[in-house]
């Protein structure tokens, strides 16, 4: 009887400790590990390279597969890096090369109808600490340098935190719902600067929260 007492007590205290390491698990996650099934698109990094010639935007990230406004997060997901080409004057651009993990990767620059620029797309992430990004545009290396990132700059998990605390009441009359979460300039005002936009799709609307890189203030909530 003693030893089957002694067995009941410890696998009483089993269960005890499993339970408290499950509990000290849960609140070491982070806002972004919580939440990953929400987020449709994380665009985590944004570079820039200007000259005389033409200009070069790329954003990097993670988004669902396939993407879409819909609501509802897809199940797949994957790394993305964009790149936008303006000429300036009447010049063209064709090509662009990358290197991720050692490896060349070369695409076409498609053409957009109507804003006379260029992109194209890799399905490949930038890494997250990164301060510069080095391409090959038409055989000429240029190095595009991070925009919106400083040494005191917020990150995404701080934006994320603060709109997911100003929406927390809304939330609990949402149906399904997806986010965005996107470094963005602001070209609105004469202000400038960069900003963490941070989306909540749900039920047809959307309700949004503008979170300042530098400063981690709230500059404008919508929705």
């Amino acid at each position: 009887m003693a030893n089957m007492a002694k067995k009941g007590l410890s696998i009483i205290i089993l269960f005890v400790l499993l339970a408290a390491t499950a509990i000290l698990a849960s609140c070491d996650r982070t806002a972004l590990d919580k939440y990953d099934k929400y987020i449709a698109d994380y665009r985590y990094a944004v570079f820039r390279y200007t000259c005389d010639a033409f200009s070069i935007d790329a954003y990097s990230g993670v988004r669902e597969v396939p993407f879409e406004s819909d609501g509802k997060r897809a199940e797949e997901q994957t790394e993305y890096t964009l790149f936008t080409v303006s000429p300036f004057g009447d010049r063209t651009v064709s090509e662009i090369t990358v290197v991720s993990g050692g490896e060349e990767l070369t695409a076409s620059l498609n053409a957009h109808p109507f804003k006379g620029t260029f992109s194209a797309e890799f399905p490949v992430a930038v890494d997250a600490a990164a301060a510069e990004l080095a391409i090959v545009l038409d055989g000429e290396t240029v190095v595009l340098a991070r925009q919106g990132a400083s040494e005191n700059g917020i990150d995404g998990e701080y934006a994320l935190t603060l709109a997911l605390s100003e929406c927390e009441e809304k939330r609990k009359t949402w149906g399904d719902y997806e986010i965005l979460l996107r470094v963005s300039e602001n070209t609105i005002t004469a202000a400038g600067g960069w900003y963490w936009y941070v989306g909540f799709l749900h039920d047809g609307e959307t309700f949004s929260v503008l979170v300042s890189i530098d400063t981690g203030e709230i500059a404008a909530v919508r929705g």
